[in-house]
């Protein structure tokens, strides 16, 4: 697992988060502002780009990035993730984040 912060930079080519592993799951929320917390994961998109979210503690529990702000997340990598919208749900501020690993024992950066 990783956890940690970035920056976003409001440009559908967004920031690289690297994680030193291919994530499974991901959830973030803007600590620069009041939002919800946005869960992605490789079960509901096998492929990328990643678009299926859940909003922990929303009404609208569960929705499509496509659906928010008609731009998918962005994508799992085999070190990380890549956000690839220009939305304030993951892409303009300062965000908190937590991943874990689709295979933590096969790509694993310990020594």
């Amino acid at each position: 697992s990783k956890f940690g912060s970035y920056v976003g930079n409001v440009n559908a080519d967004g920031p690289f988060v690297y994680c030193g592993f291919k994530p499974a799951w991901v959830m973030i929320k803007r600590s620069s502002a009041a939002d919800s917390w946005a869960i992605f994961d490789s079960s509901r998109d096998s492929t990328n780009p990643v678009e299926r979210l859940l909003r922990a503690e929303g009404t609208n529990a569960e929705a499509t990035m496509t659906s928010l702000v008609s731009n998918p997340f962005g994508d799992f990598l085999s070190n990380g993730f890549k956000v690839g919208n220009t939305s304030s749900i993951d892409n303009s501020g300062t965000y908190i984040f937590a991943a874990f690993a689709e295979s933590p024992f096969q790509t694993a950066n310990a020594k």
